[in-house]
């Protein structure tokens, strides 16, 4: 892993012992898995991230971990940590990116996402 990325980003939290459970919306959570995309959206301290992470203990397929700050509003700080939370599962992707990442002249936004995009037409 990349020395500058910070590896609790990428990692899922354990559930608290303290928790809450709530079985309607771990529900729905995987009813969500149907759709392409699942979005949970409150305010600060809401528990989002102990909920995710409780459904994430919960399931028996794999789900990568990507916790944002307002740093990651940097492009190419967003896709080096995007990336190191995919290696967990695939291993090579996005070994053409990152070095793309680390040159003193890092490509447009419509390059990386387009790199990205292609990384992952190759992800059997």
């Amino acid at each position: 892993m990349d020395d500058s990325i910070i590896s609790t980003k990428i990692h899922i939290p354990l559930p608290r012992s303290t928790l809450v459970e709530r079985p309607r919306l771990i529900e729905q959570l995987n009813q969500g898995r149907q759709a392409k995309l699942t979005l949970i959206s409150a305010p600060a301290g809401y528990g989002k991230g102990s909920l995710v992470s409780e459904w994430t203990h919960k399931i028996t397929f794999p789900v990568t971990w990507l916790n944002l700050d307002k740093l990651d509003n940097d492009v190419a700080r967003f896709i080096k940590y995007f990336i190191a939370a995919l290696k967990k599962f695939i291993p090579t992707f996005g070994d053409t990116i990152l070095p793309l990442l680390d040159s003193p002249q890092i490509p447009s936004r419509q390059n990386l996402l387009g790199g990205l995009i292609t990384e992952f037409s190759t992800v059997h």
